[in-house]
């Protein structure tokens, strides 16, 4: 509800910036409070939300406000880990690549031991390694949309 109300309201008084902003955590300007007003069950709810990613209250609503104002979507402990790991696999394939070309360039013998079907494994492993971190990455930028069901009250 907040990311629809935050949304509603810049759509309608868009802002021009200045300055980019950042978030970064490395800045050097203090954090600001600000307090809000929720009933039981919206802070039920997000508690809820919170707990499934491993996160504070605090930290799930700081992680929709920056996400529905800044398009800057906040990877979970577990997703971060797991784009890390698919960018060491790529890199992995990458320098096996490398000391393929290396060998069939040095020596060639090495030319009749690359064959397209191994080529074409490493070329597999590439694909659903960017496909898995591509629908990770996606389904981080779309946690913060509203579940098909959400109905704004009207009252």
């Amino acid at each position: 509800m907040l990311r629809n109300a935050i949304a509603a309201v810049l759509a309608r008084n868009p802002i021009e910036l200045t300055a980019p902003v950042t978030t970064d955590k490395g800045e050097d300007e203090p954090m600001q409070r600000i307090q809000l007003s929720l009933k039981p069950g919206e802070l039920a709810a997000i508690d809820i939300a919170a707990g499934r990613l491993g996160w504070r209250r605090n930290t799930w609503i700081v992680g929709l406000i920056r996400t529905a104002t800044f398009s800057e979507p906040r990877l979970t402990d577990r997703e971060l880990e797991a784009v890390h790991r698919s960018n060491s696999e790529l890199a992995a394939i990458g320098r096996n690549l490398n000391q393929i070309a290396r060998a069939m360039h040095r020596d060639d013998r090495y030319k009749q031991s690359v064959t397209l079907e191994r080529i074409d494994k490493l070329r597999e492993q590439v694909t659903e390694s960017i496909e898995r971190s591509s629908a990770l990455l996606e389904a981080a930028e779309n946690r913060w949309s509203p579940p098909e069901r959400f109905r704004p009250e009207t009252k």
